[in-house]
């Protein structure tokens, strides 16, 4: 593409050794009025490969005299910090080019619109709107639903989506992919597409959320620049040969495997899998557990800089301390003073927690702070592995297992973002079962095998919410605003069945109501007016007051309600609010890799300060991790091969094969094949493609336990255990035990329960499979919790209540305990009912895989045990049970009777 002079000016100046790959091949077709899906690696310029050519036209136009006020392109991202980043990222070249051209500044306006904008700054955009607007997907949704607005979108002919991966296989990204069809069809003109993405595979359903059902689009693969080394996945066992699993010593290992790391590189990126765990990890790195110490990351009073001072302790594994190292916020003197009489010398050491938890002021600092350098480590939970900019991280640490190849390749891809150098990711394991894992997905991680991306059906929760968006707009057309939803990629299979059936609801016509709220705790819920009105083929908005309800609760992303805290006068984060209403002055909890003493409560903020002692952990409701259905697969299959090799050529061949075949030291193979034959020499390694069932007494009380192993992630497992659940509620009549996890699951069956070898076939039948695991379901908590989440998005219930009408501590439980039964007796075919039986069903469990499986018929094997076998013990027993209820309080209570009576009897003389 040739660009303007300015332009090319200015990238020549900026970057001498040229353009990317991808840069190079999007910007041809992006200046041609192509819709384009670039994929390249992460840190190789997308951004820039999509605004370039942008900025490049309205630059031309400028110089033509052209250059209209409005809006005329629209980023979105799934992150606010990326947001501020990108609009960071395009001040540099703007003001650059600007003074190339002799101006005092950039003719090209870009501002960011999220969550964060203050009322003055919004204001300012919607009266003054730049050229470039920088947005979240709630954000544009809530400027779509402005009348104000309206105006502004007619000049957009670009529409840019980055992270394209992590929008298109969620609800989020169907809400979005309406809003860029709302948007298209106020435009003069379709407005161009451009989706950025590190680690899809260009599949048609990626493609449709971006462009929608009717559009063509460019896919572009784009290599990485000549000369980069390729991506190194590097796997690492915290056990050894001949131990058994400790929780502690593996622990132990890893924080001083995680000091030699970080103190060996200029910049470490860890990846802990929950909030709570990054958590802990940064507490005990920073306090010294274990004889291992690195620096606490301090603010300076201005709320910016980051500094610290040495606390290194380098110890060989097994050595203890030569006297206790003091702790962070120990008695004697604060973190800062104790850091600062230390500050400058060589073995200076920061590190920080970054997870959504924290408060967002102090997010930015990490990040600036990671980028700077000043940050030596980072420990995360999520919230880094998309395209913040972090700058060149040289190493990425996975601790456990990332669940996905795609997620793995994103993690690493955070490190070597530095010409001609590889990124680099080690995946430390702490188990035998983590071990097996990390080697199938570093393996498929260097094949470049990543998981295909699956867009999900129609979600009516989302339509809901959308329509009533629209409303709040103006009148809409009935019929226009079916061919409008129909037109985005993931609601192209939407019937106008479920269409009708949501704005029925919506406008009060169904037997449930429109809307509820719990009036007092305890008290059943009340009805509230319908959101909308319906007439002759039209509908609007009920009143003002739903607009404002609306742009409350916009949006998909569902959260626990949470309280702030507070220590020292300065914002640190927050808590879930179950969890913080059992907090009182004196108990100590970790925020911010810190121990928090709680000195008061006052409403919804918890008011601590920084101290010594030992924390514990909070707890956040996370999304489960769990294995992709391709790595289970090769997992499987793994574990077969091993029996298979074991048995022809023994275990000396086999750890030479492991190791060669996955590239582990042999240590870490021996872990394995010791892992293999212990269950070939227990009961026997299951077939890659079958089923073993094994009879084991219960660990603890009466009754049988039966291990059911699948080759199988844990969403499919799950579906046949919860059929199989109901199938032998039904035939006991009695309460069960569940637990699930990947590659299989476990039933504890009552005291006196027994199944044969032969009844295990009919028990996974996959004939009534949904109608079982629906019943299955009943019988736990699932579809009530799912029902919470699908009536807060279609603004049933209202997450935010109006202000002055907080919601109390754990008040969204009524939803799942009071309101969901309610709703299922008045209107069973209600859309909200629907939706939450398709997301248990094929979202949460994945009842087609375990259905496409169980139709092949595998193989079943039989074994009674005395125990629990190795691969039960080492991926379902962890697992947390869950109870079936099948038996009535009443049936348990003349059972427990006739039983302590039974007993009675035989004592007696």
């Amino acid at each position: 593409m040739l660009l303007s002079e300015p332009v090319r000016a200015w990238f020549g100046s900026a970057f001498p050794e040229g353009p990317t790959p991808g840069q190079e091949l999007a910007w041809p077709p992006i200046a041609a009025g192509e819709n384009v899906l670039l994929v390249a690696p992460t840190g190789t310029g997308k951004t820039l490969a999509a605004f370039l050519a942008v900025l490049d036209r309205l630059l031309r136009e400028r110089e033509a005299g052209t250059l209209a006020l409005g809006v005329r392109c629209v980023y979105v991202s799934p992150l606010r910090s990326l947001n501020y980043d990108v609009e960071r990222n395009l001040a540099a070249p703007l003001a650059a080019i600007a003074r190339r051209l002799e101006l005092e500044r950039s003719p090209i306006t870009v501002g960011v619109r999220t969550g964060d904008t203050s009322a003055y700054e919004r204001r300012k955009l919607r009266d003054d709107p730049p050229h470039v607007l920088i947005t979240t997907p709630e954000s544009l949704s809530l400027l779509l639903s402005q009348a104000a607005w309206r105006p502004h979108w007619k000049g957009v002919e670009h529409l840019i989506v980055d992270e394209v991966h992590a929008l298109a296989p969620t609800k989020r990204g169907a809400d979005l992919a309406v809003s860029l069809e709302r948007l298209a069809a106020q435009a003069e003109r379709d407005p161009r597409r451009i989706g950025l993405s590190a680690t899809t595979r260009g599949e048609p359903a990626v493609v449709g959320f971006l462009v929608g059902a009717s559009r063509d689009c460019r896919v572009i693969v784009a290599p990485p620049p000549p000369g980069t080394p390729p991506a190194q996945f590097d796997v690492e066992s915290l056990i050894r040969p001949g131990e058994a699993p400790h929780r502690g010593l593996s622990y132990q290992r890893l924080l001083r495997r995680l000091r030699t790391l970080i103190d060996s590189q200029r910049t470490t990126v860890v990846f802990a899998n929950t909030r709570a765990l990054a958590e802990k990890v940064t507490h005990d790195l920073r306090s010294g557990r274990f004889g291992v110490r690195c620096l606490v990351a301090e603010e300076n009073p201005d709320g910016r800089a980051l500094r610290g001072g040495p606390a290194r302790a380098s110890l060989r594994e097994g050595e203890a301390p030569a006297e206790p190292l003091p702790r962070s916020g120990s008695p004697g003197g604060s973190p800062a003073r104790e850091d600062s009489d230390r500050a400058g010398a060589e073995d200076d050491l920061v590190i920080a927690a970054h997870h959504s938890a924290l408060d967002v002021q102090r997010r930015r600092t990490i990040e600036s702070g990671l980028k700077s350098g000043e940050l030596r480590a980072v420990v995360t939970s999520t919230s880094l592995e998309l395209g913040v900019d972090i700058g060149t991280a040289d190493l990425a640490v996975q601790i456990g297992l990332p669940g996905g190849v795609s997620r793995c390749v994103q993690r690493v891809g955070r490190s070597g973002h530095r010409r001609g150098a590889a990124s680099r990711g080690i995946l430390l394991a702490a188990t035998p079962a983590e071990l097996i894992g990390a080697a199938v997905t570093a393996k498929a991680a260097r094949d470049g095998r990543l998981e295909p991306l699956r867009v999900p059906s129609p979600a009516l929760d989302v339509v809901c919410q959308q329509l009533v968006g629209m409303a709040c707009a103006g009148e809409q057309s009935v019929d226009a605003a079916f061919d409008l939803l129909r037109r985005a990629g993931p609601m192209a299979g939407l019937t106008r069945e479920d269409f009708d059936a949501c704005l029925a609801f919506l406008a009060g016509e169904l037997g449930a109501p429109a809307g509820a709220h719990e009036s007092e705790p305890g008290a059943a819920p009340r009805w509230t007016s319908p959101r909308i009105w319906r007439r002759k083929g039209w509908f609007g908005l009920r009143s003002g007051r739903v607009a404002r309800w609306f742009r409350l609760n916009v949006g998909t992303i569902l959260s626990e309600e949470s309280v702030r805290v507070v220590a020292d006068g300065r914002a640190v984060g927050s808590l879930e609010a179950a969890y913080a209403e059992r907090l009182v002055p004196g108990d100590r909890f970790v925020l911010d890799g810190r121990s928090l003493e709680v000195r008061r409560l006052e409403g919804s903020v918890v008011h601590a300060r920084v101290s010594g002692g030992e924390p514990s952990l909070p707890r956040w409701t996370s999304d489960r991790q769990s294995l992709s259905s391709e790595l289970a697969s090769e997992l499987a299959a793994l574990r077969a091969e091993a029996a298979r090799r074991l048995d022809q050529e023994g275990s000396i061949a086999l750890v030479g094969w492991l190791a060669d075949e996955f590239i582990l030291d042999r240590r870490a193979a021996a872990v394995i094949a010791e892992l293999v034959e212990s269950q070939e020499r227990y009961s026997e390694v299951p077939s890659a493609s079958g089923l073993l069932v094994e009879e084991s007494p219960a660990p603890e009380g009466p009754g049988l336990v039966y291990t059911f192993h699948a080759p199988l992630h844990r969403s499919a497992c799950e579906a046949i255990a919860r059929a199989t659940g109901a199938r032998l509620g039904r035939r006991f009549g009695r309460n069960l035990t569940l637990a699930v996890a990947d590659l299989g699951w476990s039933i504890r069956l009552p005291e006196g329960a027994r199944l044969s070898a032969d009844e295990i076939t009919l028990l996974v039948d996959p004939a009534r499979l949904d109608e079982d695991v629906l019943e299955g379901l009943d019988r736990g908590e699932l579809p009530a919790r799912r029902f919470r989440s699908v009536a807060a998005t279609a603004l049933m219930v209202l997450r935010n209540p109006e202000p002055g009408r907080r919601v109390r501590v754990g008040g969204m439980n009524w939803v799942s305990r009071r309101l969901y039964p309610l709703v299922q007796a008045a209107c069973p075919d209600h859309p909200l009912l629907r939706q939450t039986r398709r997301e248990v069903l094929e979202d949460f469990l994945d009842v087609p895989a375990a259905a496409r499986w169980l139709a092949s018929r595998p193989p079943v094997r039989f074994r009674g045990l005395r125990g629990i076998s190795p691969f039960a013990a080492a991926w379902i027993e962890p697992g947390t049970p869950e109870a079936l209820q099948f038996e009535s309080p009443g049936d348990a209570l003349r059972r427990l009777h006739a039983r302590l009576t039974a007993a009675a009897k035989g004592a007696g003389p």
